[in-house]
């Protein structure tokens, strides 16, 4: 990875990791992205960790290290220069060597009681923290040569980290939304069955930002539908589509369109006036009495803020131009 600032190959790699979201499968998508930055920055291996701030993992990816080595560096915490440097500057990228001098890595406990083990004799690190949804990803690249990483190295892992998270996220939601195809337009999240939210794309905080202006991002202000499948619900203005994957769910969040609030009755009603019939008959058509159809178009009028069949003829029509385009 040294010089990769100068000569561009940043961009190069970043626009390959976004690219390898698209024809990775899901499944092995971390694990590839872990690999193809590993390789550029000579490292000999890495890992993935994603958290809950305060909680164990809930996405952990390791390539070319063994499989203890994930809770032996986690464990090393205490005796961790690394690791005492990314809770201390978070989005701060760092070596291990850096983070131990003067005094050399051999000669540090981290490494008699962890490292040496492993045959890891530096690392660069750095945790990503999402304040919004109280998300940390710790991203961490390792080398067994006794070279350590150099200043350009950890400055190009500092520009390319959270485009690594981007692609991730990127890749996770294209993933879900293969098995779960209704509304997949919409900004979406990953809640677990409490309503934590796991991640979110920016479009999803935007609009929850926007309507629940206290949302801190970490729990639903709502709670998750019940149904054992898929179920849609209104939540103020927004429109909620929830779908339940094994133990997860996915939402996906939009503004509802003023026509929405109307019932299915309601929108048959509207249809008909629109077009210049009488409450009469509409009441035939539609097997009612007139009666009851002027109380449905009292509700039409009180949900849509109108008071006559003027403003609802323009409300339709616009609406039907709008979809046309």
């Amino acid at each position: 990875m040294e010089g990769l600032i100068n000569t561009g190959h940043i961009t190069g790699l970043v626009a390959n990791l976004f690219e390898g979201a698209l024809s990775q499968p899901p499944e092995r998508f971390r694990s590839w992205m872990l690999e193809a930055v590993a390789t550029a920055a000579s490292a000999d291996g890495a890992l993935w960790r994603r958290a809950k701030r305060g909680a164990g993992a809930h996405a952990l990816t390791v390539w070319q290290l063994p499989p203890q080595f994930p809770r032996a560096w986690e464990g090393s915490a205490e005796i961790n220069p690394l690791k005492l440097h990314m809770r201390q500057r978070p989005d701060v990228a760092e070596s291990l060597a850096r983070s131990c001098a003067p005094e050399p890595v051999p000669r540090t406990r981290v490494y008699r009681r962890v490292l040496e083990q492993h045959g890891v004799r530096d690392a660069v690190g750095v945790l990503m923290v999402d304040r919004v949804l109280e998300l940390n990803t710790e991203i961490v690249l390792t080398r067994t040569s006794e070279a350590p990483f150099t200043d350009d190295e950890i400055r190009a892992f500092q520009l390319i980290a959270p485009a690594m998270i981007g692609a991730a996220t990127q890749a996770y939601f294209l993933g879900l939304a293969k098995p779960a195809g209704t509304h997949a337009h919409r900004p979406s999240a990953v809640v677990d069955a409490g309503g934590a939210v796991l991640d979110a794309q920016w479009g999803f905080r935007s609009l929850m930002q926007r309507h629940f202006p206290g949302w801190t991002g970490h729990q639903l202000p709502f709670d998750v539908p019940e149904s054992l499948h898929r179920s849609e619900l209104s939540v103020g203005p927004l429109q909620v589509y929830a779908e339940h994957l094994a133990e997860l769910t996915l939402l996906r969040i939009w503004e509802r369109e003023r026509l929405e609030v109307l019932t299915l009755r309601e929108r048959e009603i509207a249809d008909r006036l629109v077009s210049g019939a009488s409450y009469k008959v509409i009441a035939q058509e539609l097997e009612l009495s007139p009666s009851t159809v002027a109380n449905h178009v009292h509700r039409i009028y009180g949900k849509l803020g109108i008071g006559r069949r003027r403003q609802l003829i323009d409300l339709l029509t616009g609406s039907a131009k709008d979809a046309g385009r």
